[in-house]
């Protein structure tokens, strides 16, 4: 650990003992040579019902992100961010953290495809109505593992518990919040090759991102091969209305299951809807995947037979604004949302209608994967 590292480390023990909790969260540090081929304890043992184990602890105070977990004292280690557009949760309130190991890097040799290190953990808060109703948590134990968990909040905002069956929580006024499984969840993370999502280059390199961004990354040193950019911007389509439209799909859909990774929900369909880093940092949008594999397209599923995912200047025969647009069989984002977003789908929509026919008029073409 550096000298950086033991003082932060120091100044949030001092401030547990002078406080009277012994609450302290055990942070997970890269071992020695063999840390990426055995698993690593999330707990080590020290706290009252924090066991050593090396899944998800039962208690989200043994997780780390919390100096003093009654105050809501938040561990010196746990970094802020903010991507420059939010993944939809039916109008909750989030934020997010990060514990990135001392002295580690992410790899980025792939943009697109950030490793990181053995250690990392990442944090993301709900509020629904007023309350704080979930915490996600997840850690890399070692090189090809993350540990993952939900911890629903007690209606009094003391506890914290690991929920892996997923939960409801009465909002009042009739009005729920639904946990997912971690099932569910995986249905998601499995679309990335080293599973986080949110904390990407194109989330991050955009101009709205906040707390520890791409510029913020490189400047840290953080990142095994730094961009020659620190900020990107999706550039004017013709329409007017790409940049708040095609970012909104990348984060929703694009991140998760639409991708070229194999290993995604809905890689079989050809459909993409990511943004890659080469194509956001110099290329025009007519010639990203998110447009050529939706313009003029027709969608493969037989339940649509004969129509079309975009089709320019009409979002009425566009079946993706159909489905991010509806809830519930083959709705967009398939989970973790009961409430269509308005907002999106209007930009969605916007842009759409705005497509001029000179420049998105593609022939259509079967996809191909």
């Amino acid at each position: 650990m550096s000298s950086m590292g033991r003082a932060r480390a120091l100044v949030g023990l001092l401030a547990i003992v002078s406080s009277g909790i012994a609450a302290l969260g055990c942070d997970l540090l890269p071992g020695d040579d063999d840390a990426e081929s055995q698993p690593a304890a999330v707990t080590d043992g020290t706290l009252p019902g924090c066991d050593p184990s090396d899944g998800a602890p039962a208690d989200l105070r043994c997780t780390g992100l919390y100096a003093d977990f009654g105050s809501k004292t938040l561990s010196l280690r746990a970094r802020s961010f903010a991507p420059a557009v939010a993944f939809w949760s039916d109008g909750a309130e989030k934020e997010r953290w990060i514990d990135l190991p001392d002295g580690a890097q992410i790899d980025t040799t792939a943009m697109d495809d950030w490793k990181f290190p053995v250690g990392t953990k990442v944090w993301k808060q709900f509020r629904a109505g007023g309350k704080l109703v979930e915490t996600r948590f997840m850690q890399k134990t070692r090189a090809d593992r993350w540990i993952q968990g939900a911890y629903v909040w007690s209606a009094d905002e003391t506890t914290a518990t690991l929920q892996t069956d997923g939960a409801t929580v009465d909002l009042g006024g009739g009005n729920t919040y639904v946990v997912p499984k971690s099932s569910e969840c995986n249905d998601c993370h499995k679309g990335r090759k080293d599973k986080l999502l949110g904390f990407e280059a194109v989330s991050l390199g955009q101009p709205g991102a906040s707390g520890f961004t791409l510029a913020a990354l490189a400047t840290e040193g953080k990142l095994s091969a730094p961009p020659a950019q620190t900020s990107v911007t999706i550039a004017d389509d013709g329409t007017g209305h790409a940049a708040e439209a095609l970012a909104w799909m990348h984060v929703n859909c694009g991140t998760s299951c639409h991708t070229g990774t194999s290993t995604a929900t809905a890689y079989g369909t050809g459909l993409r809807l990511r943004i890659g880093w080469d194509e956001i940092s110099g290329k025009p949008p007519a010639e990203w995947e998110i447009v050529r594999s939706t313009v003029g397209i027709p969608v493969k599923s037989p339940k649509w037979a004969g129509e079309v995912r975009i089709t320019a200047g009409d979002p009425g025969a566009s079946v993706v604004l159909k489905l991010l647009g509806q809830r519930g069989e083959e709705q967009m984002p398939p989970i973790a949302t009961r409430v269509v977003d308005d907002k999106g789908k209007a930009a969605v929509a916007a842009w759409i209608r705005a497509m001029p026919k000179t420049t998105f008029d593609l022939p259509i073409q079967t996809p191909t994967e």
